[in-house]
């Protein structure tokens, strides 16, 4: 039998809300299995994995209704079009963290002079 986890596990193990977990089965990107006794959410291994995905995603800035549709209705060739354009979202990100920080260090040894 497969060892089944419960959303405050899953919490803990993925530092993610259990409010937020209840918010990603709403949304469609997760189905939990329900205990129909007393109505406590439990999660396989399986969809731990996905968890951990969809987490990444969401740490990147992908919405949730763009995780969704990466999750059930893409192909390969476009889930790799969403992850190429975030990639270079970051990219434009960093670099203007850069120059932020370039800026910062200029103003810094403005005020030594």
């Amino acid at each position: 039998m497969q060892k089944l986890f419960s959303i405050g596990e899953v919490a803990e193990i993925l530092d993610i809300s259990k409010p937020t977990l209840r918010y990603y089965e709403q949304s469609g990107l997760i189905q939990a299995t329900k205990d129909d006794t007393n109505g406590y959410r439990f999660y396989t291994i399986e969809q731990i994995f996905t968890l951990m995905d969809i987490k990444f995603y969401r740490q990147l800035g992908i919405p949730v209704k763009e995780i969704a549709r990466m999750i059930h209705a893409m192909d390969l060739a476009q889930v790799t079009e969403v992850l190429h354009q975030t990639l270079q979202q970051v990219e434009q990100q960093i670099q203007r963290y850069q120059e932020m920080a370039e800026q910062l260090a200029r103003r810094e040894s403005l005020c030594w002079e």
